[in-house]
């Protein structure tokens, strides 16, 4: 750092994130043999290649108490009463599993013409159209390390819509959104979205005193 120029410090690079990232379902961790590190089923989980970026968005629902006269947002005075999580996409694989997603369809092959695969818009929510462990991963700029954000249970809400153009692939945006399972003696007010962050030098360093400190 050097006051009045630039706030970067060494651990700048570590903690910048880079690109577009990418999208998965049924995202999960696996813990490695003793002594190894867990790992995320990362290729085997991939929905869609994307085009254009992907946008990640996790807001909290505040309640600021009225108190007659005051006319100031007071500190302390704020709950979190609920709280929002949407990812948008922009897929260049048109899949049917996709369209099935954005449709509440099911496509199935075609009895007629045996080279497509035919459907209809669905009626109702079944669960095939719920996606287990959304994921959306990015990485540090050094060191290249995977930022993973998972929606426990995720379903699109925006519906399927394709703008085509001469001489430009075209993209399909979809909008999910998180949602959370009840749970017993829970207040409900939080999706459980997991954010599994990459340890910085200087956490790891962090980490290493406390241990000391507590030995």
């Amino acid at each position: 750092m050097q006051a009045g120029q630039h706030g970067m410090t060494r651990n700048t690079l570590e903690r910048i994130w880079l690109g577009a990232g990418t999208i998965h379902k049924g995202l999960t961790l696996t813990t490695g043999t003793t002594g190894g590190n867990a790992q995320f089923n990362f290729e085997k989980t991939l929905l869609c290649a994307t085009s254009g970026g992907n946008s990640l968005e996790i807001t909290s629902t505040l309640y600021d108490v009225p108190i007659d006269g005051v006319g100031i947002k007071v500190y302390g005075g704020v709950v979190k009463t609920g709280e929002t999580g949407t990812m948008t996409i922009n897929a260049l694989d048109m899949t049917p599993e996709l369209l099935n997603h954005a449709l509440f369809s099911d496509l199935a092959d075609s009895q007629g013409a045996k080279d497509y695969l035919i459907g209809s818009t669905g009626q109702k929510i079944e669960e095939k159209h719920w996606i287990d462990n959304l994921a959306y991963v990015g990485e540090t700029l050094k060191g290249r390390k995977p930022i993973v954000i998972i929606f426990e249970k995720a379903i699109c809400t925006s519906g399927a819509k394709v703008d085509g153009k001469s001489f430009e692939a075209s993209v399909l945006p979809l909008t999910f959104e998180a949602y959370r399972p009840y749970s017993d003696n829970d207040r409900m007010t939080g999706l459980n979205i997991r954010i599994y962050y990459p340890k910085t030098s200087a956490d790891a360093q962090s980490a290493a005193a406390s241990t000391t400190v507590a030995k």
